[in-house]
């Protein structure tokens, strides 16, 4: 992440060799394709706060969809967002100059799968 905030960057999204988009550096990231949830898939940590939003989501109904996505296959998504516990359902404006739609209604959605899932006692 310190290497792309010096280049003039907001942060790093985390694509191997073959260009499959895994995480960012300390974040998952869920892409919107027809209003549908897609989760890249591949040799990523799977964070609780992704793991409770897909949980709201399936409660909600929301459809939800685990692939392999490939950073030359990004246009086909209309919204990006990103999840840890600081930042539950943050959007993403761009990712390598393609722009995504930061009001997409369903990144409202994700937010309030988000809200709504219960607290824990610790």
């Amino acid at each position: 992440r310190r290497k792309a905030r010096m280049d003039g960057f907001d942060d790093a999204l985390l694509v191997t060799p073959s260009g499959q988009v895994l995480e960012g550096t300390v974040w998952n990231i869920g892409l919107v394709c027809e209003d549908a949830v897609v989760w890249p898939t591949g040799d990523i940590l799977d964070g609780v706060t992704r793991r409770l939003i897909a949980q709201g989501l399936s409660q909600a109904g929301i459809a939800q969809s685990y692939e392999t996505v490939l950073l030359r296959d990004i246009s086909r998504f209309e919204a990006a967002f990103l999840c840890n516990a600081a930042t539950p359902a943050a959007s993403i404006s761009a990712i390598d100059g393609y722009g995504f739609d930061a009001d997409h209604p369903v990144l409202a959605l994700i937010r309030d799968a988000w809200t709504r899932q219960v607290l824990q006692p610790l």
